[in-house]
């Protein structure tokens, strides 16, 4: 008797979410900002970038779009773009560089980011490093904008890019909307057995079974919240919400074996930081997860300014442990942003009291392979990356 070939399989797919920020000066009075653009603008500026505009759900503060890879989030001030697969983001910036003046708005802060790809080589020639990323952002800026990696370089890490641009002639760069932290979690090698079958079109009614089944319905309680999710053929899950308090949340799943992947993001941050993180890794039960605290502008008062610690309650042991200070604007003051990195701990090993121990043992040893791999790099490579615990160094991936 021989066993059966898992059933949850399809070709590859790239589940890890790259994404362009964009933060607007609006003129005071005018109440819509952004939100002013027609959907065939939006539609038109994420075609460049390779995915289509699948439903929308419209909010006091947020337009909120579930696209064929990932989400477009949109607010007066601001939007939230994050794709997936081979998509290219940093297309779509470049178009809304143009659009956002029909609607009497500037570019003020850009911010791009994402978490380690598993494979590099199948993007499209502007995602394939971090190097190529940087370069095209400060082009199309007209800046030298600032870079950050986190974690480990060769494994686990995160990415961060941040540029202030230049006033518009005639704009007066008043600070009218307060930027609250933003919680991120990309978690790779899902449960196969209990976190991925939810998934598959195969075998569910619809996306709201989707949600209710696996818990992610209980993670948002409360009135006012509107929901929007899609399960794709043959496989995977998007959804978006948003809130009467005028925050957005998401959640991606690429379920396949091989490549399987998860990401949860919310500007509700504060006292949930905690309980949203539980909740996910409870549904994805994940081999590998990055946690990204960013708190934008000095408004850590709005939002949690520091992680919780995973590795001595849910069966982690915690590899990267990284917080900087960042400039994020010239005009507003700085922000901070904190990455913690875990892998789980095999189901035979029990966590001693001396875990804090494995903790800096891994440290020690993730720091000495960025120390060779920052060695190797060139002063003009290095550029104005931040070296931090845990994150020496700029990666290539």
């Amino acid at each position: 008797m021989t066993d059966a070939k898992p059933v949850y399989q399809a070709p590859f797919f790239e589940g890890a979410e790259k994404k362009v920020e964009i933060r607007f000066h609006v003129e005071v009075g005018d109440p819509s900002g952004m939100r002013d653009l027609p959907v065939s603008a939006w539609s038109a500026a994420l075609g460049r970038g390779g995915v289509e505009i699948i439903s929308s759900i419209h909010g006091r503060d947020w337009d909120a779009y579930v696209l064929s890879e990932s989400s477009l989030f949109v607010s007066r001030t601001r939007i939230v773009c994050k794709t997936c697969g081979q998509s290219a983001p940093l297309f779509v910036l470049e178009d809304v560089m143009q659009l956002c003046g029909t609607v009497g708005c500037h570019v003020r802060t850009v911010i791009f980011s994402r978490s380690n790809l598993l494979d590099h080589t199948q993007q499209q020639p502007v995602h394939r490093s971090f190097a190529s990323e940087r370069k095209f952002l400060d082009d199309l800026l007209q800046v030298t904008g600032a870079f950050y990696v986190f974690g480990d370089v060769s494994g686990t890490h995160w990415n961060l890019y941040t540029a202030t641009v230049p006033a518009a002639s005639g704009t007066d760069p008043v600070k009218d909307e307060a930027y609250p932290a933003t919680l991120e979690m990309a978690m790779y090698g899902l449960d196969q057995a209990v976190a991925t079958s939810k998934w598959w079109k195969h075998s569910t009614e619809d996306a709201v079974a989707c949600r209710v089944k696996s818990g992610l319905a209980a993670m948002l309680p409360g009135p006012g919240v509107q929901w929007d999710d899609y399960v794709f053929n043959p496989c995977g899950y998007s959804m978006n919400a948003i809130d009467e308090e005028g925050a957005y949340y998401t959640v991606h799943v690429t379920p396949q074996d091989g490549c399987s992947f998860a990401s949860f993001e919310t500007s509700a941050t504060g006292s949930r930081c905690a309980l949203f993180i539980e909740t996910a890794l409870s549904i994805f039960k994940p081999t590998t997860v990055s946690i990204s605290l960013l708190n934008a502008e000095d408004s850590a008062q709005i939002g949690a300014s520091e992680l919780p610690i995973l590795h001595n309650r849910y069966g982690f042991t915690m590899d990267s442990d990284c917080k900087q200070n960042l400039c994020i604007s010239n005009y507003f003051g700085r922000g901070s942003h904190h990455f913690r990195s875990y892998t789980s701990l095999d189901a035979s090993l029990v966590i001693k009291p001396d875990a804090g121990k494995n903790v800096e043992n891994r440290f020690n040893q993730v720091n000495q392979a960025n120390r060779a791999i920052l060695n190797s790099y060139s002063s003009t490579e290095v550029g104005s990356g931040v070296m931090m615990k845990g994150s020496q160094g700029t990666s290539r991936l």
